[in-house]
């Protein structure tokens, strides 16, 4: 509900041919709240070099042929934010 904006609603006021004459607004569109995120990009640059190197040492193994990719999660054991 924060994030998500809401249309603005008009009612359009036709001729007998269906040309617009004029426009009523029936309710003001509203702008959506924004999300900012913050990033460590040390943290992410070390995170995707130790990716880079463990998704090399896996591809040398059999029965790895469509390993591509890895997704991380990394959080704080303390807290649970994450990083």
């Amino acid at each position: 509900e924060i994030l998500c904006g809401h249309k603005e609603k008009i009612k359009n006021i036709t001729d007998k041919t269906g040309n617009v004459i004029e426009t009523e607004p029936i309710s003001n569109g509203k702008k959506g709240k924004d999300l900012v995120l913050t990033i460590d990009m040390e943290l992410q640059k070390a995170v995707d070099k130790i990716i880079e190197q463990e998704l090399r040492a896996a591809k040398r193994l059999p029965g790895t042929t469509f390993t591509d990719r890895a997704y991380v999660v990394l959080m704080d054991p303390y807290t649970g934010e994450i990083m």
